[in-house]
C-alpha cells in the first residue's frame, strides 16, 4: 500500500542527464571504462506526504463526522486520478522530436509548483476565460471592419488616425488610451444612467437628462453561462482559432527555407546577411533615420496597403499572386540565387579530429625485482594526479589492452589511425606540468621519483590515437556539389600527430598521423592492412626490448 501512495503522491521529475566529456584543446582523454556517468536528483520521500496526509484526513475526520470523511474521500479519489492520468500521459506520450525533450523538461519544472493535468480545473478555466473574452473579439471585429472597408468613411477616418499617430507618436500613443477611457467608457456610462430624451432628428440623443441618475449603473461582469454573449464567444472562439493557426503554418514556412540549416549553405548566407543588417541596425540606425525619411516611408506604406485591400483591388492582387506566372517566376528567381550561394558556398568543414591519450602504467614488484603491467588510463597516476590526489587504485580505474578502450562519447575511432607509442616523453611532461619524475630517454618511461629523490614504484609511458565526431543520425549524408575541406584555422588540430612508434612495429620506424593525409586512397587501405597485421604479430617484441633495454641501463 505504501508503494501505492509513493506512486500517486511522489511526484517528481528526474532532471538528470548523461554527463558528456569535455574535449580541450587537441587532447581528448577517452573514457577507458566505456561507462557514462549520470548525475541524478535528489528526489523526496513521498512517503512522508502520504503519511502526513493520512494523519489530516484522520483529524479531520475525526473531527466532521460521517459527511467531513466522505468529502475528503471524493477530493483524495479525484486527486488520485488526476494523477494517474498525468503519469499515464508521460509513460506512454513520447516528445515530439528530440529537441523537444530538453523544452519539456524547462516546462517540467517550471509547472512543477502548478496544479496537475485535471479535466474539472481545465473546464472551470476554460469557462471562466469564455465568460471574458467579449471585449478582445469586439477589437477584432472593428479591425477586420476596418480592412474590410465595410464603412469607407470609417475606414479613412481610422488611416487619418494612423497618419498621426506617424507623425507624432509619443504624443497620440500617450493620449489615445486617456481619451478612450474618457469618451469610450466613462461617456457612455454617465449617458447610459442618464438616459436622454428622444428626439425626432437624431436616432440616439447624445444629450444626457438632467438631474440625479435614471438608472443604476452598471458594472461589466463575466457574462453567464447560458446567455448569448456566451455562446457568441464560443463562437467567435471557434472561428478565430483558425488565425493563429495559420499565422503559425506561414511563419514555419517562411522559416523553413533558412533558418533550420536544412541547407547549411543557404543558412550560411543568410546568417552573414542577417547579422550584417542587424549590426548596422544597432551602430547606425540613428544616422539612417536622418537621412531616410522613416515617417514618410510608414504613410506612404499603410496608405498602400490599405488601398490594396479595398474589395475591387484586393480580387486582382490575389489573382496576380497566386496565378502560375507569378510562382514560375518567383521559383525561377529563387532557384538561380540558391544556385550562386552553393556555387560560392560548396565547401563544407570536414569531420572534427581529435587525440586520444592513454598511458601504459607499470608498477614496480620487488617481491619479483620486475615491473608487472596494471593497466591502461587516462590518468598518469603521477605524484600530484588526480587519482593519487584522491587515493583512487589504478587497478580499478584502468582496462587490461588497449582494445578495451571505448572512445568518448558521440565520437569514434578513426578507421585510417592506429594506437602509437610517443617517443618523446620530455614534450608531454612539460606541457601537462607533471612534477616529481624521471625520464627515461632509452625506453621512453617516465617514473616516478620520491621526495627523497628514490624512484617510485610506478612508471608510464603514453599512447595516443586518433577519433573523429560520430554521426548522430545515420541519414545524414553530402549532397553531391559539396566537397569536404579541412578549416584552414583548425589545420593543426586535423593534422595533429606524434613522433612515435606504431604498435607492434618490429623495426621501430617513426610514424606521424598526418602523414598519411599525403598519400591516396589505394596506398592508405595498404598500410593500414599491413599496420594490422603488424600489431596482431609483432606486439609482444615491443615489451621484450624495452624490458631488455630498461633491464641493460
Amino acid at each position: 500500500m505504501e508503494s501505492v501512495t509513493n506512486f500517486f503522491w511522489n511526484d517528481t521529475y528526474n532532471a538528470g542527464g548523461a554527463t558528456r566529456p569535455t574535449l580541450k584543446g587537441k587532447k581528448v582523454n577517452s573514457n577507458t571504462e566505456g561507462k557514462s556517468q549520470t548525475k541524478k536528483d535528489s528526489v523526496p520521500n513521498g512517503s512522508n506526504t502520504g503519511d502526513s496526509m493520512h494523519g489530516k484526513q484522520q483529524s479531520s475526520g475525526s473531527q466532521t463526522g460521517g459527511g467531513g470523511s466522505f468529502t475528503s474521500t471524493s477530493n483524495i479519489q479525484k486527486m488520485m486520478t488526476d494523477t494517474l492520468v498525468e503519469k499515464i500521459i508521460k509513460m506512454a506520450l513520447p516528445p515530439s522530436s528530440k529537441t523537444a525533450a530538453n523544452t519539456i523538461h524547462h516546462r517540467m519544472v517550471a509547472g512543477k509548483e502548478r496544479p496537475k493535468l485535471s479535466v474539472q480545473i481545465m473546464s472551470r478555466n476554460f469557462i471562466q476565460m469564455n465568460s471574458r473574452l467579449g471585449i478582445p473579439f469586439m477589437v477584432m471585429d472593428e479591425l477586420i471592419k476596418i480592412l474590410n472597408w465595410a464603412n469607407p468613411a470609417y475606414t479613412i477616418c481610422m488611416m487619418f488616425l494612423y497618419t498621426l499617430v506617424v507623425l507624432k507618436p509619443f504624443q497620440m500613443l500617450s493620449s489615445i488610451p486617456i481619451f478612450y477611457l474618457l469618451f469610450g467608457v466613462m461617456v457612455p456610462q454617465y449617458l447610459y444612467i442618464h438616459k436622454p430624451n428622444p428626439t425626432l432628428y437624431l436616432d440616439n440623443s447624445q444629450t444626457p437628462a438632467q438631474g440625479p441618475p435614471l438608472r443604476k449603473p452598471e458594472v461589466p461582469k463575466p457574462v453567464p453561462e447560458l446567455s448569448q454573449e456566451f455562446v457568441l464567444n464560443l463562437t467567435d472562439l471557434q472561428n478565430h482559432m483558425l488565425l493563429y493557426v495559420k499565422f503559425y503554418d506561414f511563419t514555419l514556412f517562411f522559416l523553413e527555407k533558412f533558418a533550420f540549416f536544412t541547407n547549411e549553405a543557404i543558412s550560411s548566407f543568410y546568417f552573414i546577411v542577417l547579422l550584417i543588417i542587424a549590426t548596422l541596425n544597432f551602430l547606425y540606425m540613428d544616422k539612417f533615420m536622418k537621412i531616410i525619411p522613416v515617417r514618410s516611408v510608414l504613410i506612404l506604406f499603410g496608405w498602400c496597403f490599405i488601398i490594396a485591400l479595398h474589395p475591387s483591388n484586393r480580387e486582382y492582387l490575389l489573382t496576380k499572386l497566386n496565378s502560375e506566372e507569378t510562382r514560375l517566376k518567383t521559383l525561377t528567381i529563387t532557384t538561380n540565387l540558391e544556385s550562386k550561394i552553393m556555387q560560392h558556398l560548396k565547401l563544407i568543414e570536414a569531420r572534427e579530429h581529435r587525440l586520444v591519450i592513454i598511458f601504459e602504467i607499470q608498477k614496480y614488484r620487488p617481491e619479483y625485482k620486475e615491473w608487472r603491467p596494471v593497466g591502461f588510463s587516462d590518468d598518469d597516476y603521477s605524484l600530484f594526479s588526480n587519482m593519487r590526489i584522491n587515493q583512487l587504485p589504478v587497478e580499478e580505474n584502468s582496462v587490461k589492452s588497449l582494445e578495451g578502450i571505448k572512445p568518448p562519447r558521440d565520437w569514434e575511432w578513426d578507421s585510417n589511425s592506429h594506437w602509437v607509442l610517443d617517443l618523446d616523453p620530455k614534450e608531454w611532461v612539460e606541457d601537462e606540468f607533471i612534477q616529481y619524475v624521471e625520464i627515461d630517454s632509452e625506453t621512453k618511461w617516465v617514473y616516478d621519483l620520491n621526495l627523497d629523490g628514490q624512484r617510485g614504484s610506478y612508471r608510464r609511458r603514453m599512447w595516443t590515437s586518433g577519433c573523429v565526431r560520430k554521426k548522430l543520425d545515420s541519414g545524414i549524408s553530402a549532397s553531391v556539389d559539396e566537397e569536404e575541406v579541412i578549416n584552414p584555422l583548425r589545420e593543426e588540430t586535423y593534422r595533429q600527430g606524434v613522433h612515435g612508434v606504431t604498435k607492434g612495429s618490429m623495426s621501430g620506424g617513426l610514424t606521424h598521423i598526418s602523414d598519411y593525409d599525403d598519400d591516396d586512397d589505394e596506398n592508405m587501405d595498404d598500410t593500414t592492412s599491413n599496420l594490422d597485421r603488424a600489431a596482431d604479430a609483432s606486439y609482444p617484441s615491443i615489451e621484450e626490448l624495452t624490458d631488455t633495454l630498461n633491464a641493460t641501463i
